[in-house]
Formats: C-alpha cells, sequence, structure tokens
C-alpha cells in the first residue's frame, strides 16, 4: 500500500497540483475560446455584407488568430511563475513578472504591426487563389485592408488588457461588476468578452460614421468646422424648403489673403 502511494505521488501527483494548474489553464482555455467565438460573431456580421468583405475580414482574422496565439503563449509562460510568487507572497517577484509581461507583449504586437504594415497586403493575397472563381479577387483585397487597418489600432489596447487581466486573475483577483452578472467564471468571462467587443464595435462604428459625415458635408460643398480665414459660413434654403450650411467667399478678406498668397510667392529674396 505504502509503495502504491509512492508511486502515485511520483508519476501522478497530488489533486492539490491537479487543482491549482486548472486554476490556471482553464480560464486560459476559456479566454482563447471567447476570443474565437467573438471571431466567429465578426463573420457572421460581415458575411451579410457580401462575399467578398466575408472573405477580407476572414484572412485578416487568420492573421490575427497567430497574433494571438503568440500573446496568450507568452503572456500564460510568464503567469505561472505570477501565480508562484502570488502564492509565496513574494510582491517584487510579481512586479517583475508583470514588467516582463509589458515589455514581452509591446515587442510582440509592435513587430506584429510593423509586420502587418510593410508585408499585410502580400499575405493577405497568400490567401487569394485566381482559380478558385469565388468573387472579385482585389475586392477582396481591398476589404482584407481596410480592415486590418482597423484591427491594428484595437493591438496596443487588446495586448494591454490581457496584460493586467492575467496578472489580477493570477494573483486572485476577482472581476465583480455592479451592473452585469460578470464574475471569474466560464459564463461570466464570456459575457466579459462579448460586451468589450460591442463596446469596441460601436467605437470604431461611431468614428467611420463620423468621418462618413464629415466627408459628405465636404461633398455637398460645407465644411465641418469653421471656415477658415477668406471664407464665412452661412445658411440658405435650396429649391426644396430645406435649410443648408455652406461656405462663400468673404467679399471683404478674400482679395486680402489672396494678395498675401501672391506676395509670398513672388517675392524676392
Amino acid at each position: 500500500m505504502r509503495m502504491n502511494r509512492k508511486w502515485k505521488d511520483k508519476f501522478i501527483g497530488s489533486r492539490d497540483f491537479y487543482r491549482h494548474m486548472l486554476g490556471i489553464a482553464v480560464p486560459i482555455m476559456v479566454q482563447n475560446g471567447i476570443t474565437n467565438f467573438v471571431g466567429l460573431l465578426d463573420n457572421i456580421m460581415v458575411g451579410r455584407l457580401g462575399t467578398e468583405p466575408m472573405s477580407g475580414v476572414s484572412i485578416v482574422n487568420q492573421l490575427m488568430f497567430v497574433y494571438n496565439l503568440c500573446i496568450f503563449g507568452g503572456l500564460a509562460g510568464a503567469g505561472i511563475f505570477t501565480a508562484q510568487y502570488f502564492g509565496q507572497k513574494d510582491q517584487e517577484g510579481i512586479r517583475h513578472t508583470f514588467r516582463y509581461k509589458i515589455w514581452l507583449g509591446t515587442a510582440v504586437t509592435l513587430t506584429a504591426v510593423l509586420l502587418f504594415l510593410v508585408w499585410g497586403g502580400d499575405l493577405i493575397k497568400l490567401y487569394l487563389n485566381e482559380n478558385g472563381g469565388g468573387g472579385s479577387l482585389q475586392l477582396t483585397w481591398d476589404c482584407g485592408i481596410r480592415y486590418l487597418g482597423l484591427v491594428l489600432l484595437g493591438m496596443p489596447p487588446f495586448m494591454l488588457l490581457q496584460v493586467y487581466a492575467s496578472t489580477l486573475r493570477e494573483c486572485g483577483v476577482q472581476l465583480v461588476s455592479a451592473s452585469e452578472s460578470i464574475d471569474d467564471t466560464p459564463a461570466g468571462m464570456l459575457l466579459h468578452g462579448i460586451m468589450s467587443s460591442i463596446a469596441e464595435f460601436y467605437s470604431q462604428n461611431l468614428a467611420n460614421e463620423v468621418k462618413k459625415g464629415l466627408n459628405e458635408k465636404v461633398k455637398g460643398g460645407g465644411t465641418p468646422s469653421r471656415a477658415p480665414l477668406g471664407y464665412l459660413n452661412i445658411r440658405r434654403t435650396d429649391d426644396r424648403g430645406r435649410e443648408e450650411r455652406t461656405v462663400i467667399l468673404d467679399e471683404e478678406r478674400a482679395p486680402l489673403i489672396k494678395l498675401a498668397f501672391e506676395e509670398y510667392a513672388t517675392r524676392s529674396e
């Protein structure tokens, strides 16, 4: 009986070890699942726009999946030491691992951003097959490039979120929301990930709508802000009785502005 116990302790280990290991591994697996699930929702929403946008987004998500693996893998490795230092109540060790996570996440993110900025278009082309007959390759490439530009903006915040969230989780800190049913359970983490993704989508979509409105304002002959010197903001009514805000030349100052530019361009040294 004693020999069997020694053999079990040597080759299998204790229940406390597996409980501690699963306490670290399960949240990481759930976090990876949430990221992939959000990517699936992203593809479903974009798929309503057409084949080419969905293909472009899917390609970029494949590239981002590699980046996510690098972030999760690097942070998970350091997280083992964070949990050990926390168990030993070694605050200095926790700070060292946290700084390591920051530097590692920053290095991985900067490398990925540089790689996508320089060779992003070439990486997307690797997924495109001229003989596939699945739609316009150029349109797919354009959609992928535009989506990649948006994704790049979210990479640094995503990295910082993973660094802080993983460190707090390894130190036994539990997330408790005062307004939502968010906790450290798999269901709570799923809700947290979905709400974060929705908030990010709302922010990026709002920025796009604002840019679209500014561009339409300029195309209509107006200006999205105060008219520059030499012009005047006016309000007028069109043939349909709608109010239209646009700009016109300032008859008093416009000749002076023009004269100033001409004098500067033709002045002698």
